[in-house]
């Protein structure tokens, strides 16, 4: 991709957007919130890093944020149905309303979620690899890699 094919793909996005609005799966308050999507790939061939594995980065994001005075909100998105990831039920369970796991979740609002977020976490997906690369709005993109190794791969 080239630059101007980027920008005229983010150009095309935002314009659907106003034509076909779809709303992200999370309150966009930037002065309350920092948002962070994970997508979790689920079913056969998935290469997806374990649940517990995603720990670490998030324990890191809620201090990190919480430091600036704003709070993190985590969104899992998932094709996989209810249930299929009872760690981060628990964490949800736990954390409340600035955890929420999002089952079996529709592909434009997934899309669309990953496209808004602060923070995109990709699971080993270029699906939302993608959407967090060619989007302007994340301001970090951790790829599934990343979560195994500890390295870092970001925008």
């Amino acid at each position: 991709l080239t630059c101007s094919t980027v920008a005229s793909f983010r150009y095309e996005y935002e314009l659907m957007r106003t034509l076909v609005p779809i709303s992200p799966l999370f309150d966009r308050d930037p002065t309350r919130w920092v948002n962070v999507v994970i997508h979790m790939r689920l079913g056969s061939g998935s290469r997806s890093p374990p649940e517990r594995a995603y720990l670490p980065l998030v324990l890191t994001l809620y201090d990190l944020v919480g430091a600036t005075g704003r709070r993190c909100r985590f969104s899992v998105v998932t094709e996989g149905a209810r249930g299929t990831l009872p760690f981060f039920d628990s964490v949800a369970a736990e954390r409340g309303n600035t955890f929420v796991v999002h089952y079996d979740t529709n592909r434009y609002a997934m899309w669309h979620s990953l496209w808004m977020a602060d923070v995109v976490v990709s699971g080993f997906s270029t699906y939302s690899l993608l959407a967090g690369v060619l989007s302007p709005h994340p301001k970090a993109v951790i790829a599934g890699l990343d979560l195994i190794t500890g390295g870092y791969m970001g925008k």
